[in-house]
């Protein structure tokens, strides 16, 4: 993958995320491996973090290293960020948005990415629903990975979806288009609806 000029996507979900990566050559999206050379894209919505020391790890073998070096593992990254409550870890207060910025820059370091200021040109960061406390919490990580409003974003799944069928042919957009949510082994559709809201740009 370049390492430079990129367009990146990061899905938010409540227990897995996962990155993706547009393909000046295809134009298309393309998953990113949570491991070179290998096929998985999804990596736990968690983070480690050692025990009095600001050294923070997330992604496939995290929640092992908290574990085997007695660490702290933060499961419920999603009920967090989508709050505005403080998080106290270690007698220390922080913000929402301080950890999913850390999460973030931590996920970014996993799949080769160091200076996301100088290696990304924008970036659209995806969710099932957004809350008030959440966009702001996005806008404050954005600033930890320090990525200015210009390429930063935020969608909801609803308007992801929305943009991918109106940028296809019209013959298929022009028509009763369905969308269909796939979870553990639950799947449920929607209509495309009329309206179509616009990304936020933070």
């Amino acid at each position: 993958m370049e390492q430079k000029n990129l367009i990146l996507g990061f899905d938010f979900g409540e227990k897995y995320s996962q990155f993706c990566c547009y393909d000046r050559g295809t134009h298309t999206a393309v998953s990113i491996p949570v491991k070179e050379g290998e096929e998985a894209v999804e990596f736990p919505t968690a983070i480690a973090k050692k025990r009095n020391e600001e050294t923070w790890k997330t992604g496939p073998d995290a929640e092992k290293s908290a574990h085997a070096e007695n660490g702290i593992w933060l499961d419920n990254l999603y009920e967090i960020c989508m709050g505005s409550r403080i998080c106290q870890i270690e007698n220390r207060d922080y913000t929402p948005g301080e950890v999913l910025g850390t999460f973030l820059r931590e996920a970014l370091k996993m799949i080769g990415i160091e200076r996301p200021d100088q290696q990304i040109q924008a970036m659209m960061i995806t969710t099932g629903h957004l809350t008030r406390p959440f966009v702001e919490n996005v806008r404050e990580a954005y600033k930890i990975i320090g990525l200015p409003r210009g390429r930063a974003y935020l969608q909801e799944h609803d308007e992801s979806f929305y943009c991918h069928v109106l940028n296809q042919k019209p013959e298929l957009w022009s028509r009763k288009v369905g969308l269909f949510f796939l979870k553990d082994e639950e799947a449920w559709s929607g209509p495309f609806p009329p309206a179509v809201k616009r990304s936020r740009q933070l």
